[in-house]
């Protein structure tokens, strides 16, 4: 699909409901849209036409699959369709031998992500983790933890507690010095930030569909740049992780020579039609410059927010910025029950409120969101 310039008014059309609500919550969940509603309708549709149109269902599978490839500048041979970020993460830590080897994290992962890498201990990683959030965005400090033991580095592409961004391309090219193998968790940023795998480099990503993808939840994508670098094959697997997942042979365990080596049992089809129809609307604009209209915004916001005496966490570098907004309050899900009260969705995590942007954001959405914090705060 060729996108389009981008209208902000244009795209905030195909979610009529953010006329009475201020939808400041993608970072947990994304907005709901006229082509997601009309997608779980045609789903509905099949179910009562054809009871099981299996085929029908493996088409939309694909497509998807097809789509989210050349989304992030990649081909269908390298994508892997999993049920969750963690499912993701986990084939990629258990696709290695540890025995003692290194597996480099730190304090800014998402913690289900981060919770399957420590799992491996047992498996003898050895965790070496960077404590500090704000060090944890700088390669340097990256670089510094590396050694030719480290195996694996893992780094998210926005932090999910305050949406700040590592440096994590040259986070990446320190890595491939030491000969470490990539993991970058995409899913606070997918959907709004642009992403080329080609220009990136990575080994691994994973992003997930029911945030700024503004699908439902159940459907993740995991990328995989060459399934030769890993050194098992995954033994969380399923039928659709074989060559032939139609052949129902259960003594079958032939992995495809690609990422499909890496799916399980069968994906959530409902999120399929969901997750379909909202990556299409982000297709259908130019990220590029959503992203300019994204980033504007988040100053604005922080701007606002500071003028009217709120503690913003965020770099002071704006290039380690991403598209959200965290004030640090003493009661942060107190204030979001009473700012939803107000017709305001935020997501609060520990001891920010976290405000995320996304393209069919305006400034009357923060402007109404200020006032309403300077409310009930």
């Amino acid at each position: 699909m060729t996108p389009n310039t981008f209208d902000p008014e244009a795209f905030r059309s195909h979610f009529p409901h953010l006329e009475e609500l201020v939808h400041l919550a993608s970072c947990s969940q994304g907005a709901f849209s006229r082509e997601v509603n009309y997608a779980l309708t045609n789903l509905t549709r099949s179910l009562h036409l054809h009871g099981a149109p299996w085929g029908e269902w493996m088409v939309e599978v694909e497509r998807l699959r097809t789509e989210f490839a050349a989304f992030i500048n990649t081909t269908p041979d390298h994508i892997a369709i999993v049920p969750s970020a963690s499912a993701g993460a986990y084939q990629i830590a258990s696709a290695f031998e540890w025995d003692g080897a290194k597996l480099l994290t730190s304090a800014i992962e998402f913690p289900s992500v981060g919770q399957v890498f420590q799992a491996q201990k047992p498996n003898g990683a050895e965790i070496s983790f960077i404590d500090d959030s704000q060090a944890a965005l700088e390669a340097d400090i990256w670089a510094s933890q590396m050694t030719q033991a480290t195996k694996l580095v893992s780094v998210p592409l926005v932090s999910y507690h305050n949406g700040d961004m590592p440096d994590v391309r040259n986070i990446i090219q320190e890595s491939q010095e030491y000969g470490a193998a990539t993991f970058v968790d995409a899913y606070q940023g997918a959907g709004v930030v642009p992403i080329d795998v080609q220009d990136l480099d990575c080994d691994y990503l994973v992003t997930g569909t029911l945030k700024y993808l503004l699908g439902l939840a159940g459907v993740a994508f995991l990328y995989v740049k060459d399934v030769t670098r890993a050194e098992r094959s995954p033994e969380f697997t399923g039928w659709f992780g074989r060559q032939n997942p139609f052949g129902f042979d259960p003594q079958d365990t032939s992995y495809p020579l690609e990422a499909r080596r890496y799916e399980g049992g069968t994906p959530s089809v409902p999120s399929v039609y969901a997750s379909l129809a909202g990556l299409r609307l982000i297709e259908s604009i130019d990220q590029h410059q959503g992203f300019k209209h994204v980033m504007s915004l988040r100053e604005y916001a922080a701007d606002e927010l500071t003028h009217a005496g709120f503690d913003i966490s965020q770099p002071h570098n704006p290039d380690r910025r991403g598209p959200q907004v965290a004030v640090r309050l003493a009661d942060p899900n107190g204030a979001a029950e009473a700012l939803a009260v107000e017709g305001v969705a935020t997501a609060p995590r520990n001891d920010v409120l976290r405000l995320s942007l996304h393209y069919y954001t305006t400034q009357t959405d923060i402007d109404r969101a200020v006032a309403a914090l300077q409310k009930v705060a």
